[in-house]
């Protein structure tokens, strides 16, 4: 078997920067599929935004068409609450309806930290969650609403966990990791996939251990169905990008360490996030040429696209597609809505198209094309249910 994915057609045929960002062979060994796990050579394909950027979505959806719709969309949920628990419940419950309702399935982020305008650092919960009844009561609200709700998900407990601005704790963060899928487990969340997550630019030491043999961060095999990992600079994916370095090999180490033990372990990979960062796409309008959407797709989409190339564990990528200087954390980021540029749009489009990616009319035609728990019976979308589509 090939190490990479089928050969890029032209005009991206000969790529010397992309195709010796990962020259490692690829050993995929017949395995039985995790749950919700799309077969070999297939990608899940997501997208999200954030709060009160919601309509993205839909414009996203108009613009790529029906048969390019999603598989899934983004949400996110805090324990502490982001601005208050009902309200997280509320948004939950929603992002649950409109998955319901099309059938996708749902990207799920359980934060046990609250974001703030302030700073990016953020006090975690994880202690708590750890040590304490404090939000045992909303594990099992969660639970339970996903459980009932029959929509397939991929839960990223404790996201960017090795991040220093969600706030965990060293050696605390995997107990409270696994306490929140023994609590799902033991409310019998068979529709949930747990993912743990990590980002590039966080802690590198990602599967260290102690002198005692206590994980830093890592909770164990048997709690973790997917890997996750989040990517925005391309330095997260490539190592190289441009003159530019500084912290390629920092960076990259994180990617590589967990690609490479994705691999070993036999375990799909989830591209939690990603985005276009530092790149303000303009409109149609405003570049009728289509000379910025080709530097966007120079700079960040190629050298992206010849990563999932080379990576064939990887199995879902999620997308966001917002205008960041909305965000009061990330309003340096730009704007990463590529519907509102024909030029890359199209581009975008004919990369979809291609056979690697599964989109909406797939998973919901041919659910049993995903991966299920083995020994137990995997919740099928119940559909019909109405309810609003987005998050109000």
């Amino acid at each position: 078997r090939p190490a990479t994915r089928e050969a890029r057609p032209d005009p991206w045929a000969a790529d010397p920067f992309v195709d010796d960002l990962f020259p490692e062979p690829f050993d995929d060994a017949p395995r039985e599929l995790a749950l919700h796990e799309p077969p070999r050579d297939r990608i899940l394909h997501f997208t999200g935004t954030m709060l009160r950027q919601e309509d993205e979505l839909d414009a996203y959806d108009e613009a790529v068409g029906a048969a390019l719709e999603p598989a899934g969309h983004a949400a996110w949920v805090a324990l502490q609450g982001t601005r208050g628990w009902k309200v997280d419940v509320h948004q939950l419950s929603t992002a649950l309806g409109a998955a319901q309702e099309s059938g996708g399935l749902l990207n799920l982020s359980l934060n046990f930290s609250v974001g703030s305008s302030e700073s990016r650092r953020r006090p975690s919960s994880d202690y708590e969650v750890a040590t304490t009844d404090a939000f045992d009561a909303r594990i099992d609200e969660i639970a339970d609403l996903i459980r009932l709700s029959g929509v397939r998900v991929l839960l990223r407990v404790g996201n960017e966990l090795n991040g220093g601005w969600e706030g965990h704790h060293a050696y605390v963060f995997p107990k409270a990791y696994r306490k929140v899928v023994d609590r799902f487990r033991a409310r019998h969340a068979d529709n949930v996939a747990f993912v743990w997550c990590v980002v590039p630019h966080g802690d590198p030491d990602i599967f260290a251990r102690d002198d005692a043999g206590e994980w830093k961060w890592y909770p164990g095999d048997a709690y973790v169905d997917w890997f996750g990992i989040d990517v925005f600079d391309p330095l997260h994916f490539s190592g190289v990008a441009g003159n530019r370095r500084e912290g390629a090999d920092r960076f990259h180490k994180v990617t590589r360490l967990l690609l490479e033990r994705a691999r070993r372990d036999g375990k799909p990979v989830l591209v939690g996030e990603c985005t276009p960062q530092g790149h303000i796409i303009p409109s149609g309008r405003e570049d009728p040429r289509g000379e910025y959407a080709d530097t966007v797709w120079q700079q960040w989409f190629r050298p992206f696209l010849g990563f999932l190339d080379q990576h064939p564990e990887i199995k879902a990528v999620t997308l966001l597609t917002l205008d960041w200087r909305k965000t009061s954390a990330w309003p340096d980021w730009g704007d990463a809505r590529l519907h509102r540029n024909p030029a890359l749009l199209g581009r975008w489009r004919d990369e979809l198209s291609r056979p690697r990616w599964m989109h909406l009319p797939e998973v919901v035609t041919r659910p049993t094309v995903l991966g299920t728990r083995p020994g137990r019976q995997d919740a099928a979308p119940t559909g019909g249910r109405e309810t609003p589509r987005r998050n109000p």
